[in-house]
């Protein structure tokens, strides 16, 4: 291909080599989550969404840290790993001298981001292009309404991709702010338009199917500081390259301060917020006792039996339990009512099925009744019958 060269008078080329890049990188990113979907779900047989999702979000947010830090900005792994291997001592001078120049490329990945990341997000281009697909192949009157309803039912929050996706962008901010600030206006436009993008997307088209009661938040914060730390240290190792020995002392505490952040953080807020703490079970079982005295003495005083309702404590959740959620569906649900074969649609098909289970259950209501109706018979003719007999024994 060596024409791309000269075509154009070197544009082309110019061209490819900026963008072909960042391209590539883009399309990786968006393979390698379901690759960690994948190995989450069929090698390490994950069980619940949530649990699948964090373990996406921690092995994409380690992916985007080690191809800022080694693949992309230091050349290639093993030549990287190599020099570090050799000369452990020279791994802040070697990032610190070769991320200045990738200023250029990481401004293009943002403006990429923006430019078509976050309108892919906006139009849902794989919603988008299943419904168009199945429109092309069948037509609407030939699919059933389930097959409707999948065509246009809201999609979840994947927080396994969406996360880490905002982190890198953070990460790369943070590791350009003071080395490059050219950088920090168009990581500013990019949260501007994710605000927009995402808070659209959650309030109407995103529908949680599950809840894990804010188990990724820690988590996310943790990954967040890491960054920060790591922007800390390449600072650090920059200003070392350019001879600023002192300055670079002088912030030598900043990632120890940011690590013992992420351990203060961790240790109070993160493990405690996984767990009910004694003094609100106390305070729970405290409230429970109360409102278990006052149903008593209320139900006393009135005399009726009746209590009030319980909202707290153990009470509340005595009150709050349903039996029927721990037995089988077919067995709490009420009697079959046919819908259409098409919302808001007259069915005759479905309008017979319905008139003949109306006309089946009216008839086991009468049988019912009969039975019951003869059964009272009988019993009374067995009591009237012992009645006499005792009669005339006396």
């Amino acid at each position: 291909m060596e024409w791309i060269l000269t075509a154009g008078g070197g544009s082309v080329s110019q061209f490819v080599n900026g963008y072909l890049p960042v391209a590539a990188l883009l399309a990786l990113t968006m393979i390698l989550p379901v690759i960690f979907e994948l190995l989450a779900t069929s090698y390490e047989r994950r069980k619940r969404l949530s649990d699948v999702q964090d373990s996406m979000l921690g092995r994409y947010f380690y992916f985007q840290v080690l191809n800022l830090y080694i693949s992309v900005t230091a050349g290639s792994v093993w030549k990287s790993l190599g020099d570090i291997i050799d000369h452990p001592t020279s791994i802040l001078s070697l990032l610190g001298e070769s991320i200045p120049f990738m200023v250029g490329y990481f401004v293009s990945v943002l403006v990429t981001k923006i430019l078509v990341g976050l309108p892919t997000v906006f139009v849902r281009f794989g919603a988008l292009s299943k419904m168009m697909l199945r429109r092309m192949l069948s037509l609407p009157s030939k699919l059933t309404q389930r097959e409707l309803d999948e065509m246009y039912s809201p999609e979840n929050v994947l927080y396994g991709w969406e996360i880490p996706s905002q982190i890198f962008v953070i990460m790369i901010c943070f590791t350009y702010a003071v080395i490059s600030p050219v950088i920090l206006p168009f990581g500013a436009l990019y949260f501007g338009f994710s605000l927009i993008v995402y808070k659209k997307q959650i309030l109407y088209v995103y529908q949680p199917v599950y809840e894990s009661g804010g188990a990724m938040f820690p988590g996310s914060l943790q990954k967040t500081l890491l960054s920060l730390a790591l922007g800390q240290i390449i600072l650090i190792g920059y200003l070392f390259t350019r001879v600023a020995f002192w300055q670079g002392l002088f912030l030598v505490p900043l990632p120890f301060a940011t690590f013992w952040g992420m351990n203060y953080l961790d240790r109070h807020y993160g493990e405690s917020s996984t767990k009910l703490s004694l003094e609100r079970a106390r305070e729970y079982d405290r409230v429970g006792e109360w409102l278990a005295t006052k149903k008593t003495t209320s139900s006393s005083r009135r005399g009726d039996g009746s209590s009030s309702e319980a909202k707290y404590g153990i009470e509340g959740r005595r009150a709050q339990f349903q039996k029927d959620s721990y037995r089988q569906p077919v067995l709490t649900r009420p009697p079959m009512d046919p819908k259409n074969y098409r919302k808001q649609e007259q069915d005759p098909e479905t309008e017979i099925c319905r008139t003949r289970l109306q006309e089946l259950l009216s008839k086991s209501c009468i049988s019912s009744s009969t039975i019951g109706i003869h059964t009272y018979n009988q019993e009374s003719m067995e009591l009237e019958k012992d009645s006499n007999h005792t009669s005339n024994i006396v």
